[in-house]
């Protein structure tokens, strides 16, 4: 009955999935692991019915117990849990376009699980006196992945314990809307400029559309800077401004001086000077793969990356791709 649960640990292990909190992630004690999480205990086994509380108006009162066996639901753990079946568990950016398949709302509003802290602690369940109201207002909140209000208002949770009770504020919750429209690669939009480009590399390898097959592939054009080091910068300008989400960015090493940068960070112009984006989520130096960076959205028609190089080696890149309407 289990064999359709879906992985809900993080594949390249740079976050912990769902944590300690299912089954389907970690296993603290292989002799008496916790149960499946609600979504793969009632949704897909359908072990219990799911209760839509859309049926029920505002100011209802809620309980929900433990059974017999002191098995638990997500109650017991005093748990909200965000469910997107288009989302994936190796995806810990926490945006509308890259977020958790199965994800707990962890109460203390940090994120633990998803930025690699911890698989779960204390502060991560909602109870009386400490966190006992989820809404559109709180940290966390209980808005969809793209940032709008869901509609559903949780308040007055009970202490913890085998039985547990809290009430439903609104009335009804809004279906999640669409998310926002897809949002496109239009590096090819701008005109690539840099601090320097090697003699024997090109700057528009940076926006020519061809996904490498690795970080060393030499098939296509390349970007690189060597001999320079220290702080380089590559840089997309277009022709009219843009809202701009993210970017991709899948870095060159040959082995022969050139390596990925120690560091990097991402600007923005806002027509009087450069402005490092808000809320940078990423900014990943993984070789063979694209590494994705997701941010506050800006509105600008010019866009740079600054790379910090490791020490003697200089720094280079296969392909840049930016995300924004």
């Amino acid at each position: 009955m289990i064999y359709g649960y879906p992985d809900l640990y993080d594949y390249d292990g740079d976050s912990q999935g769902t944590g300690a909190y299912s089954l389907m992630s970690t296993v603290l004690n292989e002799k008496n692991p916790v149960p499946p999480d609600p979504y793969c205990r009632n949704i897909i086994s359908r072990w219990n019915l799911p209760m839509s509380m859309n049926e029920y108006g505002a100011d209802t009162k809620f309980t929900a117990a433990a059974d017999g066996n002191g098995n638990s639901y997500c109650y017991k753990w005093s748990g909200n849990w965000h469910v997107d079946e288009k989302g994936n568990n190796s995806k810990n950016e926490m945006t509308s376009g890259s977020h958790y398949l199965v994800s707990l709302e962890q109460a203390d509003g940090k994120y633990d699980m998803e930025r690699n802290i911890n698989g779960g602690n204390r502060g991560d369940l909602f109870r009386a006196g400490y966190r006992d109201s989820f809404t559109s207002t709180t940290t966390p909140d209980s808005k969809w992945w793209n940032q709008w209000e869901s509609g559903l208002e949780l308040s007055q949770i009970s202490n913890s314990g085998k039985e547990m009770t809290f009430v439903q504020s609104a009335s009804s919750q809004i279906p999640d809307p669409d998310p926002e429209p897809q949002l496109k690669n239009i590096a090819g939009l701008a005109s690539a400029t840099a601090s320097y480009v090697s003699d024997w590399e090109t700057i528009t390898a940076l926006n020519d559309g061809i996904d490498p097959s690795s970080s060393n592939d030499r098939s296509g054009a390349v970007y690189g800077n060597w001999p320079e080091t220290g702080s380089q910068w590559v840089q997309y300008t277009f022709n009219e401004n843009h809202t701009i989400t993210g970017c991709d960015i899948y870095w060159f090493k040959d082995g022969q001086g050139i390596d990925v940068p120690a560091s990097c960070h991402i600007y923005y112009w806002d027509g009087n000077a450069w402005q490092e984006v808000e809320n940078a989520r990423g900014l990943g130096t993984k070789i063979n793969q694209y590494n994705t960076t997701t941010f506050t959205p800006v509105n600008t028609r010019a866009i740079s990356i600054v790379m910090e190089s490791k020490g003697t080696s200089s720094t280079g890149i296969l392909e840049w791709k930016v995300y924004g309407k």
